[in-house]
């Protein structure tokens, strides 16, 4: 980029040059880079474009000459190291996340409690004759009690619950890798878990994306149906219309037709001239008003 090192090939030319670097502050954005080469008075512009980051490797060049400007930590990809990631966690392990936390609190308040009524039944009763320690505990032997109340009561936090579930979530696994639906016969691929962690999402929808034909879909169009001189011709049924009409929800253009008619029309090979399985149009009265002088 810069004209002043076309004419210095080695080291010791290039450390020749007069000039320092004017440039941002370390941070960890990896596709922007500001900054300014001074040479003899004249400033030069630097961008992302001759910056290499830490790790970069050169392809059709022997060497180049650089400048550092980023060490150790303050690397962009030093900085991109550090930045902490959110760990995927699923909607059922974070309420039993919260649920854990309001039991334990309430284990605590439940100890506290237990602990001041021992506190105060030991002074209502230092003289009871068949509690001989009693009588000499002290504030601390008392306060020793919270610790006492809080083992009696570990039954509160359901600590084997979390290796439960990764047993259940193991298992779930294991049946959506045997099940025959999720099964890819083209390429003998069957379903494959990579990751146990999401199990209960699968399924859960919160966000629906709408955008135009042919981002989402295939962009395919299909000749189903036409209108010549006011006759519509094309029954249009679709994957969809045909999975209606097996649930006996939906009605095809053909109702109204009478037996023979629609026995006449059942053969799409005769909707067309020449027959090719791609093609959708099924309706042979059309090739028929065709045929017709």
């Amino acid at each position: 980029r810069f004209m002043y090192s076309k004419g210095n090939k080695t080291p010791e030319a290039l450390a020749q040059l007069s000039g320092h670097f004017i440039y941002q502050t370390p941070n960890a954005s990896i596709h922007t880079f500001t900054g300014r080469f001074m040479y003899q008075g004249r400033s030069i512009a630097v961008n992302k474009e001759e910056v290499l980051l830490r790790g970069a490797r050169l392809r059709n060049t022997d060497f180049i000459h650089g400048f550092v400007i980023y060490t150790g930590k303050e690397t962009k990809i030093g900085q991109n190291a550090h930045a902490g990631s959110d760990f995927k966690r699923s909607h059922i392990e974070r309420q039993v996340n919260i649920n854990l936390l309001l039991v334990f609190g309430l284990q605590l308040m439940v100890c506290a409690t237990c602990t001041i009524l021992m506190s105060v039944w030991v002074e209502d009763n230092r003289l009871a004759w068949y509690l001989p320690y009693v009588q000499g505990q002290t504030t601390f032997e008392t306060a020793q009690g919270f610790v006492t109340f809080f083992i009696l009561f570990n039954n509160f936090l359901p600590i084997s619950l979390y290796v439960t579930v990764e047993f259940v979530k193991m298992a779930q696994s294991q049946f959506m890798h045997w099940d025959i639906r999720m099964y890819h016969p083209e390429t003998d691929l069957p379903m494959e878990v990579r990751n146990t962690l999401l199990n209960e999402e699968l399924g859960q929808i919160q966000y629906i994306f709408s955008d135009k034909t042919g981002t989402l879909t295939r962009n395919e169009m299909e000749f189903r149906k036409c209108s010549i001189a006011g006759e519509v011709y094309g029954f249009g049924t679709t994957e969809i219309g045909l999975a209606a009409q097996a649930r006996g929800m939906g009605s095809t253009a053909t109702t109204g037709l009478s037996q023979e008619e629609q026995d006449r029309i059942a053969d799409k090979r005769k909707a067309q001239v020449n027959f090719d399985p791609a093609f959708s149009f099924d309706d042979p009265r059309l090739v028929e008003r065709m045929r017709t002088p």
